[in-house]
């Protein structure tokens, strides 16, 4: 049977992802306004404010995902490896927003965008360990990272 959700859990779980990649989003603001009006962009980019809606819809999913991890009956050990994974992996994104946008370290950025996939497909492993609903949650994550090292590479060869 299904456990009851928690709604206040969710909500803070939701809250604190979106804090944290809202401030990351904030610190790259201008710059991402300056490259996205500046540079030229591959094909099939989307417009600025879209990718900023997607990546708030994403760090809400990314917080169900957390609240549904947190709240299993799994071992804490492993929660905790899926949580470090996961914190670990919110990390390598704020960075990579700093390197891309405000320093514009295009190739640099290219490659921790790779490891940052790599550490997204580490903590989805961990979550599926623990819950597959979260970690089905994640790869939509993952895909919008892939795309994201789309965009990087496409800018890093057409400026």
């Amino acid at each position: 049977m299904f456990k009851a959700i928690n709604l206040k859990k969710m909500f803070i779980s939701v809250l604190t992802v979106n804090l944290i990649g809202g401030i990351s989003l904030a610190v790259a603001g201008s710059s991402m306004v300056r490259l996205f009006t500046e540079a030229i962009m591959p094909d099939l980019t989307l417009p600025l404010a879209l990718l900023i809606i997607m990546w708030f819809v994403l760090f809400s999913i990314m917080g169900i995902s957390l609240y549904f991890t947190q709240g299993s009956s799994a071992d804490k050990n492993m929660k905790k490896g899926a949580f470090n994974r996961f914190w670990l992996q919110m990390l390598f994104c704020i960075v990579w927003k700093i390197l891309f946008f405000n320093v514009q370290a295009f190739g640099f950025s290219a490659i921790w965008m790779l490891l940052t996939i790599v550490i997204i497909g580490i903590a989805i492993k961990k979550f599926a360990s623990i819950s597959k609903g979260a970690a089905y949650l994640l790869i939509l994550h993952l895909l919008f990272y892939i795309y994201l090292l789309y965009l990087n590479y496409g800018i890093m060869m057409l400026n």
